[in-house]
């Protein structure tokens, strides 16, 4: 029988994998259209944005990233979670090899990528009341650059804790 212990690393790998593959996709979308006016907007976890408009006959592409207090913070969770990610890629890597880590990380890394991810959509939502006086949710769907953060730091977590129980065993 093949010891399960050796493929216990494969699950933060893989979330540590599908975490920073999340940034490439945007975290929250709005796309509306009508025969006169059709409208795309794109927000990413780094605070880009892209938004591409027809109105009339008339293309207009507007693209950029946000300089303010929000997307500085946005910019260092961004860059937090992506340092979490490659740290749980690395140990899972080295438990893999056989070499001894503290597979805690593993839990502490992906709770901490779960707290900052909502601590971003919280700040977007409370930054777009402020500034527009209208839901950030309620305007723009959850992309796989916010849903793959929390999807990756699941099965970091589903990791640790099949590791837990199957050390108790033996």
């Amino acid at each position: 029988m093949v010891e399960i212990r050796k493929y216990l690393w494969f699950f933060p790998f893989i979330g540590g994998l599908i975490a920073i593959i999340s940034f490439l996709a945007p975290a929250a979308s709005f796309i509306y259209q009508s025969p006169s006016y059709n409208t795309e907007f794109y927000r990413w976890m780094l605070d880009f944005y892209f938004s591409h408009v027809y109105e009339f006959g008339i293309h207009t592409t507007t693209m950029g990233l946000n300089t303010s207090l929000t997307g500085y913070i946005s910019f260092t969770i961004s860059f937090l979670i992506i340092g979490f990610s490659i740290f749980i890629i690395i140990s899972a890597n080295k438990y893999r090899k056989g070499i001894l880590i503290h597979k805690i990380n593993w839990l502490i890394y992906a709770l901490l990528t779960v707290i900052l991810s909502i601590i971003w959509m919280v700040m977007k939502e409370i930054s777009t009341m402020i500034s527009f006086n209208h839901s950030f949710w309620g305007l723009l769907s959850p992309g796989f650059g916010i849903i793959g953060l929390f999807l990756g730091a699941g099965l970091e977590i589903v990791g640790y804790i099949f590791l837990k129980k199957r050390l108790r065993k033996g």
